[in-house]
């Protein structure tokens, strides 16, 4: 059983998991990579 999906465009990297969230916008799970600047992120 998997508790957070795979990110599409970084799925065979390690750390691909869409497991962080923007505080700053209400945007869908995003993976470490996926990630931008100067946002607020909570995992």
């Amino acid at each position: 059983m998997t508790f957070f999906s795979i990110c599409q465009t970084h799925g065979d990297t390690p750390q691909s998991e869409c497991n962080m969230y923007c505080v700053d916008c209400s945007c869908d799970a995003f993976c470490f990579y996926c990630r931008g600047q100067g946002t607020t992120i909570i995992e």
